[in-house]
């Protein structure tokens, strides 16, 4: 139900298919950012798919799959990439659960549009441009302090 949430995952099963073609996309979670059907739903996924070698979080949840995969027992073997650095992904960062993070400046997100709505309303000011884009950091292991 979320364009940023679609796009992120349109754009990584073209990725994939363009320059990975042997990677299989076994199932895809909905989980409507309900921690129970994450964590219910990843558990299912870890036992019907031991071959299993990766998970892409779209957006919420994190925090109930790296539970699933500690649980599993599977979390040093399973590569998981994320969106966003909330404590609980980068301790699971720090745990060796989650290989990558794209953080997006999430707060910057939530105050921009309401500053860009209110300089439009208040003194008729227009944004610098059509789209404005926050900066994107990755984040592994090895670069949080």
């Amino acid at each position: 139900n979320n364009y940023g949430v679609s796009v992120r995952e349109q754009g990584f099963i073209a990725f994939l298919a363009e320059h990975y073609p042997e990677i299989e996309i076994v199932e895809r979670i909905e989980s409507f950012e309900d921690p129970q059907i994450t964590y219910g739903r990843t558990a299912a996924l870890l036992r019907a798919q031991p071959d299993l070698r990766g998970i892409y979080i779209t957006c919420g949840g994190a925090a109930q799959v790296g539970r699933a995969l500690r649980e599993s027992g599977r979390a040093a073997a399973i590569r998981v990439l994320s969106f966003e650095d909330y404590p609980e992904i980068v301790e699971l960062i720090r745990e060796g659960v989650i290989d990558c993070t794209l953080a997006g400046e999430i707060q910057r997100q939530g105050e921009l549009p309401v500053q860009i709505i209110m300089d439009a309303l208040l003194f008729g000011k227009k944004p610098q441009a059509a789209q404005i884009f926050t900066e994107t950091r990755i984040l592994v292991k090895e670069s949080l302090f």
